[in-house]
């Protein structure tokens, strides 16, 4: 396994900016299982004073004297070495008061196993921050699942802690303009067909070997019975949710082909009065998303958003029987033909996505989205719809995970000016984007006053990023 750290700028930023002001804080860092949640706080903590305690399910004595021992031996105070604390609040307040007007981090991860160790924690946590923290040079940093912490901790508005946060990160994917850095030396092809499987998630990405191809990692890692992701779509949900049943039916749902409220409801089986709170919960965790058109009438649908839980729906679970019977080569070989239909170019659009935005933000294209997505609408669609209400001027972009003749791009270019025109927009200014594979002469789409993209934009812009924003590679026992 090989560790990446790359595009995590804003949030260290952040974390950064409190450190410098020299005040007490009390930072909530949430996001999914396998996110890079510990990987951030590891990096921001590698030059202060700090000390980084894991939570784990243990009785909140047993946890505390644990969190003690770590203390001693990181911030070098041999007092709870002698005399560990039995509660946790007892512990941080003894830290403050140690301390002094030291600056110092403080990390609690896993933290909803600490705030359900034992009665009264959370209320004990309150009042040791209220009263001792909060006027100390400590900057405490709370980390764990956002459903866990919403339930247990700091995000709801009913718990004891809320409202109390300097500051809440959120820790999000990767953008897919990172995902070469885990593969170096892969075509870009291949780095967009890893994208389709894994998405942004640092933890499934730093897993791949880049010295074996696609197929021997899709096998080592997905397909290969006891491999590493093998059971993830369980674990995911046993790790973030406690109905773990249900969830799996609306997830196995969605992915079978649902996409409308009624029809979920009838293919889980999950009352429909109860099935809008599964759906929000599923959102909260990126793992389900519902998307409505752009601009319009068109129906909003429900899709499978995490991309693992996407291939393990339609693949793993689908082949299971044959991959118990260690079938998994030819199983790899129908799963790499089936992905350059489906998943492969849904990836892709989403790449493009990305790739578009960097062109914004950079100032390659000249617009200031206030709305952008898909659109859709009685048979007709555009895959990427960005809308700049404040100067009337539209983006639309087609991608296709094909190679193109110019006279194909061309033809693809024309159809979407027709296609802005049934959104009912305003007439304005209006940027064409056609993205494939490769494009013969993207060149001559420049001449008629439109934006080609390919894989070699792709490598372009992932280039520089990378080069900019990542921490080479170390080994990771």
């Amino acid at each position: 396994m090989h560790e990446v750290f790359v595009d995590r700028k804003q949030e260290l930023g952040v974390l950064e900016d409190l450190w410098d002001r020299e005040e007490p804080g009390l930072v909530v860092v949430y996001g999914r299982r396998r996110i890079g949640k510990t990987a951030l706080l590891k990096r921001f903590m590698e030059d202060k004073p700090s000390v980084y305690l894991l939570a784990e399910e243990l009785s909140e004595a047993a946890l505390a004297r644990s969190f003690s021992l770590a203390v001693a031996d990181t911030l070098g105070l041999d007092y709870f070495k002698l005399s560990p604390a039995r509660r946790i609040a007892d512990l941080l307040g003894g830290v403050a008061a140690a301390l002094g007007d030291r600056r110092a981090v403080v990390i609690i991860d896993e933290f909803q196993y600490a705030a359900r160790s034992g009665e009264g924690v959370l209320s004990s946590l309150q009042a040791v921050w209220d009263e001792v923290l909060s006027k100390s040079r400590i900057l405490l940093v709370l980390c764990g699942s956002a459903v866990s912490l919403t339930a247990w901790s700091v995000l709801s508005e009913k718990a004891p802690l809320y409202g109390r946060a300097s500051a809440i990160i959120k820790v999000d994917e990767l953008s897919p303009l990172y995902i070469p850095a885990f593969a170096r030396g892969w075509g870009a092809e291949d780095h967009v067909r890893l994208y389709a499987v894994f998405g942004g998630v640092p933890g499934y990405l730093a897993r791949v070997d880049p010295e074996a191809s696609f197929r021997d990692n899709l096998i080592s890692l997905m397909l290969r019975k006891g491999s590493s992701f093998y059971d993830e779509a369980k674990l995911i949900l046993r790790e973030e949710v406690r109905d773990v049943g249900r969830y799996y039916s609306i997830l196995e749902a969605v992915s079978g082909g649902a996409t409308r409220f009624s029809e979920i409801a009838s293919r889980s089986g999950v009352p429909r009065e109860s099935l809008t709170k599964y759906l929000y919960t599923l959102m909260d965790l990126g793992l389900i998303e519902k998307a409505a058109p752009v601009v319009g009438k068109g129906k909003p649908v429900y899709r499978v958003k995490d991309h693992l839980l996407r291939f393990w729906f339609k693949y793993v679970l689908r082949f299971k029987p044959a991959l118990e019977l260690g079938m998994h080569e030819r199983v790899a070989g129908h799963v790499v033909r089936d992905m350059e239909s489906s998943l492969v170019p849904e990836a892709w659009e989403e790449v493009v996505a990305h790739m578009l935005a960097y062109m914004i933000k950079s100032g390659m294209i000249g617009i200031t989205p206030t709305k952008m997505g898909r659109w859709w609408y009685k048979g007709e669609e555009i895959d990427i719809l960005m809308i700049d209400d404040t100067s009337g001027k539209t983006l639309a972009a087609e991608a296709k995970w094909s190679s193109l003749t110019t006279r194909e791009a061309l033809r693809i270019a024309y159809s979407l000016e027709a296609k802005v025109k049934h959104t009912l927009l305003k007439p304005g200014e209006t940027i064409i984007a056609v993205a494939a594979r490769n494009i013969d002469e993207p060149e001559r789409l420049e001449e008629e006053g439109y934006l080609p993209i390919t894989l070699d934009t792709y490598k372009q812009i992932s280039g520089k990023l990378i080069s900019q924003h990542s921490i080479p590679e170390t080994d990771k026992m």
